[in-house]
Parts: structure tokens; C-alpha cells; sequence
């Protein structure tokens, strides 16, 4: 014990026979890396499909909608002045908040695939329900009920979508290609977004508000078949895992921690000569130290 304790305190390599600490840290002095080609397995692809499409196609929805929120303001309202546009757009941003609130909370529990879906298929209806209204002209006696409608699909953005996209890649790749996936991910996202900022005013000027919420609804539905089919939920395994480090936990158990041999060393250390520990000596170690002269009478 004595000889562990002095080798914990001065970091050296221990083999005196004792069982391996499971919760001690092992640090890899060549870490594995994996090339470049070598990430691109089918079944990271596979993965890829479903976090990267799934937030490619949401971004291609929501940046168009959230630039371009104003002309869709003006369009319901028949152009409405600056403050009343403002006021407006403040009052969609305060719908859509709660939505982040409630996935946040309810994310663990349901799963954050099946908030993706939800989210996606709800924003998908009522993107439909708006071109129904919009394409029979029926927004000209109900223009609360657009925009209530229009309201309710940022809330489930928020709730969906905007909660899940940038967490499932993170969840879903493997520790080795967990960073590199995660970027290629948010890449496709970005992609997206600036594909449907690009088209949006583009089809809003060409045809009309109404087929701009069409095109909404078929890319949303299209996300949720590759929600569907490429996502994975990841709770079981996330709670198999914490299931067998408890148990490994509870049938180890080491006589004596790392900490515990530190402290032992530490109070060891402290009963050891000064030259011993690598310490100048003190002078009364010196005094103590030096030869008594004989006197002989």
C-alpha cells in the first residue's frame, strides 16, 4: 500500500497486482483518427440522410417564412403601415416563443424524433389549411383566422423543428464521426436556408401567397417521411447504457480510490526527511545536523 501510494504521489506507473480502477481516466498517447473517406460508411450516410435532409428542408421553410414575414403581413392586411407591420411581426415572434419552452420540457420524455414529426406534420397542415383559405380568397372576410394560422406555424417551428434539428446529429453519430457529421449537418441546414430565401419572394412574386404556403406544406411533409424513415430514436440506448454503468458501478467496488491513496501519500510525504522529498533543508534540520564538537577535560 505504502509503495502504491508513493507512486499515485509522484504519477508513476503502478503494477503491484491490484484490479484496474474502471473510473480512473485513461488518456491515449497516439489517439485514433479516421480518414477522411473512411467516415463515408452507408450507414453514416444512411444517418446523414435524416439529420442533414430533415434540416436542409426545415430551413428551406422557415428562413423563407421568418425574411420574409413582413410581405406576407402587407398581403393579409392590405398593406398596412410601418408600425402596424412591426407590431404584427412582434406578435408572431411571441406565438412562436413558447413552442421552444414546451419542446425543452417535453423533449426527454416524448423523444426528440417524434417532436420533429409532430412539429413538421402540424406546420405542414396548417401551411395546407393557409393555401385552402388564401387560393378561394376566403382571407378577405377572415383575416384573423390567417393570421392566427399563420401564427401557429412558427409555434410549431419552435416546437419541433427549431428544437430537434441541431440535437439529433449530436445524438445519432457515432463519438468517432460525431463532429464531422454535426458540421456536414448544419452546412445542409444553412444550405437550405439560403436556398429558401432565395426562392420564396421569387414564387411570392411569380405566382402567389398561396403557393408559397403549397410549397410549404409538400417540403414539410417530405420532412416528415425522412424523419420517419432515416431518424433515429436514441432513448433506449441512452437509458441502456446509464442502466449498465450503474450496475458495473455497484459490483465494483475498489477498496481504496485514487483520492484516497493522494491523501494517504500527502500525509506519508509529511513524515519524510526534507532530502527525500526533493526540498532544501531548513536551518534547523541544518543545526540538528551538524557535528557536536568533543571537548575532553
Amino acid at each position: 500500500m505504502v509503495q502504491r501510494a508513493r507512486a499515485v504521489a509522484l504519477h508513476q506507473p503502478v503494477d503491484d497486482g491490484l484490479p484496474n480502477r474502471p473510473h480512473a481516466i485513461h488518456v491515449e498517447d497516439t489517439p485514433h483518427r479516421m480518414g477522411f473517406w473512411s467516415r463515408w460508411t452507408c450507414g453514416n450516410l444512411y444517418k446523414l440522410v435524416g439529420t442533414g435532409g430533415s434540416w436542409f428542408l426545415f430551413d428551406v421553410i422557415f428562413y423563407g417564412n421568418i425574411i420574409f414575414t413582413p410581405f406576407v403581413v402587407e398581403l393579409v392586411f392590405a398593406k398596412p403601415n410601418a408600425s402596424e407591420v412591426a407590431a404584427l411581426s412582434a406578435v408572431i415572434a411571441l406565438v412562436a416563443l413558447p413552442g421552444l419552452y414546451l419542446a425543452s420540457l417535453l423533449s426527454d420524455r416524448w423523444g426528440r424524433k417524434r417532436i420533429q414529426i409532430i412539429g413538421f406534420a402540424c406546420t405542414g397542415a396548417l401551411s395546407a389549411a393557409l393555401f385552402i383559405l388564401l387560393k378561394y380568397e376566403a382571407h378577405e372576410t377572415s383575416r384573423t383566422a390567417v393570421f392566427l394560422l399563420y401564427c401557429l406555424t412558427f409555434f410549431f417551428y419552435n416546437f419541433g423543428p427549431n428544437a430537434t434539428t441541431f440535437c439529433l446529429p449530436a445524438e445519432t453519430f457515432d463519438k468517432d464521426v460525431r463532429s464531422f457529421f454535426n458540421g456536414i449537418s448544419a452546412a445542409l441546414g444553412k444550405a437550405g436556408a439560403l436556398v429558401g430565401a432565395a426562392f420564396f419572394k421569387l414564387i411570392l412574386d411569380t405566382y402567389s401567397l398561396a403557393t408559397v404556403m403549397l410549397c410549404s406544406a409538400g417540403v414539410s411533409l417530405l420532412a416528415v417521411i425522412l424523419t420517419l424513415v432515416f431518424v433515429r430514436d436514441m432513448r433506449a440506448e441512452f437509458n441502456r447504457s446509464e442502466r449498465s454503468i450503474g450496475a458495473e458501478a455497484t459490483r465494483f467496488d475498489p477498496p481504496h480510490t485514487e483520492l484516497e491513496l493522494r491523501g494517504f501519500a500527502s500525509r506519508l510525504s509529511e513524515h519524510r526527511p526534507a532530502s527525500d522529498r526533493g526540498e532544501p533543508p531548513s536551518a534547523d534540520s541544518e543545526s540538528n545536523s551538524e557535528p557536536q564538537a568533543m571537548v575532553f577535560v
